[in-house]
């Protein structure tokens, strides 16, 4: 399957993303890694006219942490929150969680805003329409 015609911007400041997000007048989808859209895309279940990647804001990305708490930015991969001595110390679970998810190659790019924000995962819903009208009511 294809990916559907779209223009990515890549935004390398909050100046740019705001010029980019201003400017444009159409579907948009905000994407960090896209990993899951990617795949709704290619089954026409998703066709956003641009993509515009928050993956070098450095507002959005990083960990930070102090005694009890953290502050994970959305474009964080699950690979480096995986890392993390930081992410292992305040919140072991979710450090645990993050290394379960999918395969390697995916926690490299996949992002914790995606995988909170992500669409619906009903099994019947991220199908292609083909499929959905051949399976029936």
């Amino acid at each position: 399957m294809k990916l559907p015609p779209f223009v990515h911007h890549a935004t390398p400041d909050l100046r740019t993303f705001d010029e980019v997000m201003r400017a444009l007048d159409m579907p948009v989808q905000i994407v960090a890694g896209g990993t899951d859209l990617f795949v709704l895309m290619k089954q026409g279940l998703a066709s956003p006219a641009h993509l515009v990647s928050v993956k070098n804001l450095a507002e959005c990305g990083g960990i930070t942490a102090g005694d009890r708490w953290l502050r994970i930015g959305a474009a964080a991969t699950l690979s480096e929150i995986g890392r993390n001595s930081d992410v292992g110390r305040v919140v072991p679970a979710l450090r645990d969680a993050v290394t379960l998810v999918a395969t390697e190659q995916i926690r490299n790019v996949a992002t914790i805003g995606g995988n909170l924000l992500q669409s619906k995962r009903c099994i019947y819903y991220n199908r292609s329409r083909q499929w959905r009208e051949t399976a029936g009511p």
